[in-house]
């Protein structure tokens, strides 16, 4: 592991990288299907929102907020954009959308209560390209942060 993707953090325990509890979720999503089903896809994208159910995470917005520094407004708040990295990507490696609904659904609600279609409709509905938007903001975070994670 190199030096600075030690520096982010999953959780406050300084012993867990982030990197390394994607890693580890992202297994157990897949081994906990292949008990489920034989369906390849289902274990892929079972994979995929295991190992990107916090990539919010790392922004700098939710680094500070896990290191007690006040963050403005929600920036800090990992689940939204978590879920619209993995919606992409499970779209873009198994071509279902329904697939992609699905782990969008599952990554914005693991920190509550699964939505409905309508809920979601209006949660992708407001999602906005506006480069002051909060997605934008951590967007243009994680992309700043990818040369060292």
């Amino acid at each position: 592991m190199s030096e600075h993707s030690c520096k982010f953090l999953s959780h406050r325990n300084p012993d867990v990288p982030l990197k390394d509890h994607l890693k580890e979720v992202g297994e157990l999503c897949f081994k906990y299907t292949k008990k489920c089903t034989d369906e390849e896809r289902i274990h892929e994208t079972a994979r995929i929102i295991g190992l990107c159910h916090d990539l919010g995470k790392y922004t700098e917005y939710f680094q500070a907020h896990l290191n007690g520094e006040k963050v403005k407004g929600d920036l800090y708040k990992h689940s939204r954009l978590s879920a619209v990295l993995t919606a992409w990507l499970v779209k873009k490696r198994t071509s279902n959308p329904f697939l992609a609904l699905a782990s969008f659904n599952c990554i914005a609600s693991h920190h509550g209560t699964l939505k409905d279609l309508h809920e979601i409709k209006t949660i992708l509905k407001n999602l906005s390209s506006n480069q002051n938007s909060p997605l934008m903001k951590q967007i243009n975070s994680i992309t700043k942060n990818l040369p060292i994670i």
